[in-house]
């Protein structure tokens, strides 16, 4: 949204994102710059620009492109919505005939989707009135539209007018558990299964995995990487597969292995510490675990990886330190949550894994908090440390090699290579 209301004379009009922090948690919502917060997650319009051809570019102005489309196809078998706004319309009058329709309280369900998809062009082509091809964008929602017939469970097809104007304004159809694969759509609707970002989503495994063996995948993941982007004997090139091996120690925290067992300690299997479980998830798994809101294995992974005998290898400590906790692409350069058991933890309950029976972990803060301390630095100013040691870019891409090594073990492991 956008208007004088909010506006600063030496920023200009204030422009609100959403925040996206949880079903039914009240951080969720349109938020202005002065709420932002580390960790947040964020959809921004497309308009508001900050990328150009190489990525990043804040100063950019330059409409890109809007990805939130493709973004969610891949899960369109458990969850799948579809936007129609102005956008869609080739013209004017295409838009006044879309809005009769979303105007009318008595259509709802299949009968909007088949009158939406009427309306909408099939082929033609022709520029809306602002010089935007109209119909591609229309074409490009039809299929979209069309995986609607194909809904699946009871509740059908669900109509949200979220936009100003409401009805009038567009209209979000979610069908609330997915829908098939037929034909065409199964053809251009990949399968996947989110594998990359949250602590919750380790439970969403096809079979468990021990940390050990997760451990393994990923650095097999990383040496491949590596051989193919520097010479063995670059300092990096060792740093990423230590920081590999290390990554997920902070899964070893009791409190995970439970939560990895439905909150429930008595469902644990034995042998190995988990790194994924195929155990249901159940409505306050994590409470009943005992984990703080927020909580990451990557925070307490940094922690125990200097207590790792294989930590002397390292030759850059501080690379990869950060490597491991920013491998999900958090705490850059914070981590939102504080953990009372972090500041005086007995190593002695964490579980045996990586080839340590029993952790010995200084005590202190993990890098969540700004009184962690490594040679002088806090996690922060490890972060402009290395910055300046490899650049911005430099330093991204460091990321994204654990990172997406990561995510393709992950994916092996779920059946999806």
């Amino acid at each position: 949204e956008r208007g004088d209301e909010g506006r600063d004379e030496t920023r200009g009009p204030e422009r609100r994102v959403f925040r996206w922090a949880g079903a039914g948690d009240p951080r969720t919502g349109l938020v202005s710059p002065d709420g932002l917060r580390p960790g947040d997650l964020l959809v921004v319009p497309a308009d508001y620009g900050g990328c150009d051809d190489f990525g990043w570019a804040p100063a950019s102005d330059q409409h890109v492109t809007d990805v939130a489309d493709e973004a969610v196809r891949p899960f369109r078998r458990r969850r799948h919505a579809v936007r129609v706004t102005r956008d869609v319309a080739a013209n004017d009058s295409q838009w006044d005939r879309l809005r009769e329709i979303l105007a009318d309280d008595g259509v709802a369900g299949r009968e909007l989707v088949e009158r939406l998809l009427d309306t909408l062009p099939a082929e033609s082509s022709s520029k809306s009135n602002d010089g935007k091809e109209g119909a591609s964008c229309a074409r490009a929602v039809r299929e979209p539209l069309e995986a609607l017939r194909d809904t699946k469970g009871r509740n059908g097809i669900s109509a949200h007018f979220p936009y100003a104007g409401g009805r009038s304004g567009g209209v979000v159809l979610v069908a609330r558990y997915g829908v098939q694969e037929r034909g065409a759509i199964e053809a251009k609707m990949p399968g996947g299964r989110s594998v990359t970002e949250d602590d919750q989503l380790s439970r969403t495994a096809r079979k468990p995995w021990s940390i050990d063996a997760h451990t393994d995948h990923v650095v097999a993941k990383v040496d491949h990487f590596v051989q193919t982007l520097w010479d063995q004997d670059q300092p990096v090139a060792s740093d990423l597969k230590l920081a590999a091996f290390l990554h997920d120690a902070g899964k070893a925290d009791p409190r995970f292995q439970n939560l990895l067992s439905g909150g429930d300690p008595w469902n644990r299997p034995e042998g190995s510490a988990m790194a994924k479980s195929a155990q249901q998830s159940s409505k306050g798994a994590w409470e009943r675990a005992g984990l703080p809101t927020g909580w990451r294995h990557e925070a307490l992974s940094v922690r125990m990886a200097q207590a790792h005998p294989r930590f002397a290898e390292a030759r850059d400590p501080a690379l990869v330190l950060w490597l491991i906790g920013t491998h999900h692409g958090f705490g850059r350069p914070f981590f939102d949550f504080a953990d009372a058991r972090e500041s005086g933890a007995d190593g002695d309950e964490l579980f045996a894994c990586l080839g340590v029976e029993r952790w010995r972990l200084a005590r202190g803060p993990g890098p969540q908090s700004m009184a962690f301390d490594f040679d002088g630095a806090d996690w922060a100013a490890i972060y402009e440390q290395l910055k300046q040691r490899y650049g911005v870019w430099g330093l991204a891409h460091l990321e994204a090699v654990l990172r997406l090594a990561d995510h393709r073990a992950s994916e092996s492991e779920q059946g999806d290579d």
